[in-house]
Order: C-alpha cells, then structure tokens, then sequence
C-alpha cells in the first residue's frame, strides 16, 4: 500500500495579483515618455522579477522563505513604481498649472487617468501583502480582525433594514 503524500497548505490563488501587475505594466506604456521617470524597460523588467517571484509560492509549496521573498519583492515593485507615479503626477500638474505646450488637453487627461488607475492598483498590491500579515497568514487565521475596518462591518446584524418609501405629492 503507497503512503499518502504530506498534506499541503492551501495557498490563495496568485492569478489576480498577476493580472493586477501585468495591467499596471500596459498601462506604464501608455504614458508619455516625458511623464516617465524610468525606462519602460526596467519597470518590464521589475514586472517580470515580481511574476517570477508571484509563481515560486505555489511551485514550492508555499515555503517561509518564498513568502518572504514575494513579500519584500511586492514591496519593493510597489515602493518603486508608486515613486515613479508621484514624480509623474508632479510633471502632470505642474503641466496642468504652468502649461508648456508638451502635452495637449487629451494627453493630459489620458496620462492623469492611467496614473490614477496605477495608483489604485498599488495600493491594491500593498493591502494584499500587508492585511493581517499578508496573504497567507489571512488563510491561516481567520479569527484576527482586518487591520483596516470600513463602518459597515461594525453594524450589528439586529438592526432592522434599511427600507426606502417614495412620497407622492399629488396624494398628499
């Protein structure tokens, strides 16, 4: 009879932390070359080291030292492009205030628009790794409350719903 094997630990699935970074990679090469403050290739290149490291977790079995290694390499991706997007968001508005005639109304916009949506997905990127100690310990311990709490989960579930009447003038 064949022993089973050792069981393994389930890991949160890595594909939308993939395909957040792979959307803020296509949306790095949309910006202008003057917003930019790195070359797109090292930001490819980041891009690619953090997607190696994304695919290591599940290949090893989501050992202590691959974790880490995802964790300080999200990190640091993130820690790097949100500064590339701070110095961009600087030539944006001081593009906005003092125009210099380098981008028209359009470009302004587009740019404005992807360095937002980048902003948003680093953020995303950051809570990932850094809520109730990152991702697997989220799976781990269920028990420990979120380390940022929106209002709506602090309601209790006793109150009554929430019911909306419409008045009609014309009755009334």
């Amino acid at each position: 009879m064949k022993p089973f094997p050792p069981p393994t630990r389930w890991l949160e699935p890595r594909w939308p932390v993939a395909l957040t970074i792979l959307v803020g990679l296509s949306l790095l090469t949309v910006l202008r070359d003057r917003i930019r403050v790195f070359p797109v290739w090292l930001s490819y290149l980041l891009g690619l080291v953090i997607l190696v490291a994304i695919v290591l977790v599940p290949l090893t079995g989501g050992k202590p030292q691959s974790l880490r290694f995802e964790r300080w390499i999200t990190l640091l991706f993130c820690l790097f492009i949100g500064a590339g997007m701070l110095a961009g968001l600087r030539y944006l508005l001081l593009e906005m205030f003092n125009p210099s005639g380098h981008l028209d109304g359009l470009e302004l916009f587009t740019s404005s628009v992807a360095v937002w949506v980048i902003d948003i997905l680093i953020f995303a990127l950051v809570y990932w790794q850094s809520d109730r100690g990152g991702s697997e310990a989220r799976q781990r311990d269920r028990r420990r409350p979120p380390d940022w709490l929106f209002p709506q989960a602090e309601l209790d579930d006793g109150l009554p719903p929430l019911t909306f009447s419409v008045v009609n003038p014309l009755t009334h």
